[in-house]
């Protein structure tokens, strides 16, 4: 009897394994297709590029270019979309107008309706500034400023390296760093971030977890962070256009799933591959030409932790860091004057 018992246990292991090995194989599944009217429906701008796929950004700030005082690039932080940067609670298209600037703000490959890579094809970062030149292109844009957030920095820095003639400062707010940095650099990330960053770009598993994600609510998330849990708790206790603010972002990070999973895994790929040039060429193109390297830090910030951004700081001579009153963590720059002092110093 005893036996029996344990091969029924051992039969039931074995199914258990199976169904997972089948779901696992069958969830690496290609992404659905994006149309030009679907992002046009959802009030965004589209470049297609010369592999098929389908690019949303959006533009907001000075349309008058009579007017303008420069143009400028934004990415948006990891998991979220363009519309993030664009929406009108958030604190930084109203600066945009104010400081005379033209933003536009692209989604990463597979986040909102931009479309994801090839599920046999491994995104790399290197390719990223060919899709930003096919907006620079079609937005008649020459000269432009580069900014981000969070995971978005590191485009920044790929797309600032590329087009250094044209760019004219960077400014950007908590960067993270690539993998190898972050654990040379023993940056105390958050566990769940750091179980997220090394799981999800891992064929199959990294699908299923990325299902699963996306099955979340945003502000579900958003709040596996501790530091970014207190901040929306403190934001929704706060009331009005801090409360707004909050409620976007955990919107627009369920937009991100709005087509497919896919996004998460294209772009946690490029976090964890190495920058591709030594990042003091950082130095050499842009604050050793006179331009400003700025980026925006809070001690209290446990996602991307200070040490991130000191890292640049001490590989970038020329660099500088402005450093943010604690209290709202990784989400400091949620605040109403960080995004302008930021574009300020930037300009300068």
């Amino acid at each position: 009897i005893v036996h029996k018992h344990n091969m029924s246990i051992s039969n039931k292991v074995a199914v258990v394994v199976a169904v997972l090995a089948i779901a696992l194989y069958f969830g690496r599944t290609p992404a659905p297709g994006v149309t030009e009217a679907e992002i046009e429906a959802d009030g965004g701008k589209w470049v297609r590029t010369a592999d098929g796929r389908l690019i949303e950004y959006f533009t907001c700030g000075e349309e008058d270019r009579e007017n303008r005082k420069g143009n400028l690039y934004i990415q948006h932080g990891y998991g979220a979309t363009g519309h993030s940067m664009i929406s009108d609670v958030m604190p930084i298209c109203s600066v945009a107008k104010e400081l005379g600037l033209y933003l536009f703000s692209p989604s990463n490959p597979g986040m909102g309706l931009s479309s994801a890579y090839p599920i046999n094809k491994t995104r790399k970062l290197s390719e990223w500034p060919a899709d930003i030149a096919l907006i620079l292109q079609q937005e008649n844009i020459d000269e432009f400023y580069v900014s981000g957030i969070s995971a978005g920095c590191i485009h920044a820095f790929v797309v600032a390296h590329a087009f250094h003639k044209q760019v004219k400062g960077v400014g950007v707010s908590t960067p993270t760093t690539p993998l190898a940095i972050e654990e040379a650099t023993n940056s105390n990330m958050e566990t769940a971030t750091k179980i997220v960053r090394r799981t999800l770009e891992i064929p199959y598993i990294g699908d299923a977890l990325a299902r699963l994600l996306c099955s979340m609510g945003g502000k579900e998330r958003m709040e596996a962070a501790p530091d970014v849990k207190l901040a929306l708790e403190k934001m929704e206790a706060m009331g009005g256009i801090m409360a707004a603010r909050g409620k976007a972002l955990t919107q627009d990070l369920e937009r991100g799933c709005k087509k497919t999973w896919r996004g998460w895994q294209d772009n946690m790929a490029i976090l964890n591959e190495d920058l591709p040039f030594p990042v003091e060429e950082l130095a050499t193109r842009i604050t050793k030409q006179g331009k400003k390297f700025v980026m925006s830090s809070s001690a209290d910030d446990k996602t991307n932790p200070p040490c991130m951004q000191e890292y640049y700081r001490d590989n970038i001579p020329g660099a500088t860091i402005l450093t943010q009153e604690n209290g709202f963590g990784h989400l400091h720059c949620l605040r109403d004057n960080c995004f302008r002092d930021l574009f300020v110093a930037m300009m300068q």
